[in-house]
């Protein structure tokens, strides 16, 4: 159950950035394994997704970890630097949205980079 859950997560992430991903090959990826359906950029993109979650995952039982501006930035570095002309760790236009794949309405908008705060503590 785990497993399947970061798979979704992985799936949902990659989504974001416009790439459709089978649980499958995102389980794949999670295992250390081959694509199964998709070509190796889509590969190397579900695997991106992997590490930044494998980050995420590893700094929130970091009894020293300080949630900053840093933090998102590092993780949208992870996910997209395979094209470094998209601007990996800026703020994405407001016009970024997640949407919920069964009945396709918008779940979640992207924060205006005007008024997002450039720090947080915890």
């Amino acid at each position: 159950l785990r497993r399947t859950a970061l798979a979704r997560a992985i799936r949902g992430s990659s989504s974001i950035e416009g790439f459709h991903v089978e649980l499958d090959d995102a389980d794949a990826a999670l295992a250390g394994g081959e694509p199964l359906g998709v070509d190796q950029r889509t590969f190397a993109e579900i695997r991106s997704h992997r590490q930044a979650l494998g980050y995420v995952l590893a700094m929130c039982t970091d009894a020293h970890f300080c949630l900053d501006a840093s933090a998102p930035r590092t993780i949208h570095v992870l996910t997209g630097s395979r094209d470094l002309s998209k601007g990996p760790g800026r703020h994405h236009e407001p016009d970024a949205y997640v949407h919920c794949e069964r009945s396709e309405p918008i779940v979640c908008t992207g924060a205006d980079p005007a008024v997002t705060p450039v720090s947080w503590t915890s």
